[in-house]
């Protein structure tokens, strides 16, 4: 590390950030694509042969850079049914809260859960049939990543199938990552809510 930040000819910590954020997104972008070990090893094998040989870590074709084809590839996952990604769904999430929150955020983290704000199975005479009232288009968002939220284990066992404001006054308020649905105070439908639904919420 200290090498890659000579590289840049400089001697303050902006360097090491830098070089640090792109190993950190590298290291996302690998587990959100569910990397083996070998192809994990290798990759940073490549970046310690880079580093011993001064290349320029941040051109497009280093290896610390995601290439276009991986960004795209997580796009793919990131918009998709994020909740079906067993090993990557509680990480992507931390992460995003994490960054909207600022790093303010604490969490128990044997504790946290994942919670759907439109439920997996919601009742027939509920609001969310009306406002998802085809199976088609609930199985379109049901498991995208802003019908996903953050609780503990507890609260997540106790919400279930609440209509949105039952959900939002008794459990959402101080939940986390509540930040990113906060402005649909009224109604969580497709109609209103498709911003935050999938990998655009990132941006």
């Amino acid at each position: 590390m200290l090498r890659a930040t000579r590289q840049d000819r400089m001697h303050d910590s902006s360097a090491l950030t830098r070089f640090l954020s792109d190993l950190e997104r590298l290291a996302a972008g690998q587990m959100i694509l569910r990397k083996n070990i070998n192809e994990r090893i290798n990759r940073y094998a490549e970046i310690l042969a880079a580093i011993e040989q001064s290349k320029d870590l941040y051109a497009a074709d280093s290896p610390l850079q995601l290439s276009d084809l991986e960004k795209q590839d997580i796009v793919k996952v990131l918009d998709g049914d994020l909740y079906l990604e067993a090993k990557t769904r509680l990480y992507v999430l931390l992460r995003l809260d994490s960054e909207l929150s600022r790093g303010q955020a604490t969490y128990n983290y044997p504790t946290i859960t994942v919670e759907h704000v439109l439920p997996q199975t919601p009742a027939p005479t509920s609001v969310w049939m009306q406002w998802f009232p085809t199976e088609d288009l609930r199985q379109k968002y049901t498991h995208r990543m802003g019908n996903l939220l953050l609780l503990p284990r507890k609260k997540n066992s106790e919400a279930q199938n609440y209509d949105f404001d039952v959900k939002k006054r008794k459990y959402f308020s101080s939940a986390m990552g509540a930040s990113r649905w906060a402005p649909w105070s009224g109604e969580w439908s497709a109609a209103l809510c498709l911003p935050l639904f999938g990998a655009d919420a990132l941006r």
